[in-house]
């Protein structure tokens, strides 16, 4: 294999780890289907060798987090839909439209981009 080659198999595995580390959180987490905390924690009591009362502690944890994170997804949401109609409260009717068109446009692109991410890598 030619130098050249192999500069460009590291490039395009460079270009693939700044895409996933580019990608906002909720693409990488919240967007994917949640594993239940038991199957979690089995898997990781199978890669670490946990025992019994270490799985069950882990398992808690997972559970408790995952409580929290939805709680926290729910306040963002919130919090963004106010946002949002706190800027149209104060536009013209036709600026009103240009945002909406605006924030239409940005949604599309981002789930045109996940999606084509989660079709070439099995996530929901």
């Amino acid at each position: 294999m030619t130098r050249r080659m192999m500069s460009r198999g590291w490039l395009a595995m460079l270009g693939c780890g700044v895409v996933l580390l580019a990608a906002p959180a909720e693409a990488r987490e919240g967007r994917h289907q949640k594993m239940d905390p038991a199957q979690h924690a089995e898997k990781l009591a199978k890669q670490l060798g946990l025992d019994d009362g270490q799985r069950a502690q882990v398992e808690q944890i997972i559970a408790n987090y995952q409580e929290r994170m939805q709680g926290l997804k729910e306040q963002m949401t919130s919090l963004k839909d106010d946002k949002r109609n706190r800027i149209r409260s104060v536009l013209r009717p036709e600026q009103q439209e240009a945002y909406d068109a605006w924030m239409e446009k940005g949604r599309a692109r981002r789930k045109g981009l996940f999606g084509w991410f989660r079709r070439h890598h099995g996530t929901h």
